[in-house]
């Protein structure tokens, strides 16, 4: 048995790799000596730790960074998320005050109290007491109407008959209707269509220019028009719409748009509502004849 062997049968094996690894590994730290290394706050005494780094002289640890960094640097940063952290709680405070305002003015709404509502608004613009309006010029909706045109029939004067015979007049649609932009009167008058209120009229800046509109107004009488406060206002100063021969103002104060505003909570619109309201609506109404109708 003995002699089937080979004559190296003796010789031990060569080192595998890994286990020559592990032996040079140990011999080059024996002749390095002994390494200092700081450890980041929080991090493990593992050497493959990502953020186990050596510190520097006068560094400072970052907790933002997850680095080791001058003192100043480290100040400035501070600074920097001190700031973003005035900034975060500020939006929270005026998101917090906008949902109340918003709860405000939905509560003054479906309470009715509409005129104490736009009072409220036209006189933050004038920065005096709000005595314009008076409760006569209002009407208040049904509650039991569920959509925009139910609660516009329900309050003309005549109700829905009289609201879908065509005005005798051209340039004074028996119902106005102000809303906060071009897509939302699209959509409302889908709605009103729907409801079988008449003829209607489109008056927003994205439908048609100015003088076609006007132009419009003046040859076809309609039953009942959908606008923006901006482009109403321009056709009240052209002469074009004219307010006093109107039955109703109806304002949407309740629609909330992506950023869930309301009319009366977007700056410009808000802005025209208010010239519109001054230069037209107030004189039409101590005529005696045209009503304001929130939904």
């Amino acid at each position: 048995m003995g002699d089937d062997l080979a004559e190296d049968w003796w010789v031990e094996s060569e080192p595998t790799a890994d286990e020559s690894g592990g032996a040079a590994g140990e011999d080059a730290n024996a002749d390095a000596g002994p390494v200092s290394e700081a450890v980041a706050p929080g991090d493990s005494d593992d050497a493959t730790s990502p953020r186990k780094r050596k510190r520097g002289p006068g560094q400072v640890f970052d907790g933002v960074t997850g680095e080791w960094v001058a003192a100043s640097t480290a100040a400035e940063t501070a600074k920097v998320e001190d700031k973003k952290k005035r900034r975060r709680d500020e939006r929270q405070k005026l998101r917090k005050t906008f949902t109340q305002k918003q709860d405000d003015i939905l509560k003054q709404v479906a309470d009715g109290d509409g005129c104490k509502l736009l009072n409220g608004f036209l006189s933050k613009d004038d920065d005096k007491e709000g005595t314009l309006l008076t409760e006569k010029y209002f009407v208040t909706r049904d509650p039991a109407t569920d959509s925009a045109g139910a609660a516009i029939a329900a309050a003309f004067p005549g109700g829905v008959e009289a609201l879908r015979a065509a005005p005798s007049k051209a340039g004074a649609p028996h119902v106005i209707v102000v809303v906060q932009s071009a897509s939302r009167a699209v959509e409302m008058l889908r709605v009103l269509g729907a409801f079988g209120v008449g003829k209607t009229g489109k008056l927003f800046g994205k439908h048609k220019q100015l003088a076609d509109q006007a132009a419009f107004l003046k040859s076809s009488p309609v039953c009942c028009a959908v606008g923006t406060p901006a482009r109403l206002c321009k056709l009240v100063e052209a002469g074009a719409l004219q307010l006093g021969r109107s039955s109703m103002l109806v304002v949407e104060t309740t629609f909330k748009d992506a950023k869930k505003r309301t009319l009366l909570e977007l700056h410009d619109e808000r802005r025209d509502f208010v010239t519109l309201m001054r230069d037209g609506v107030l004189k039409a109404c101590r005529k005696g004849k045209l009503k304001i109708l929130l939904i």
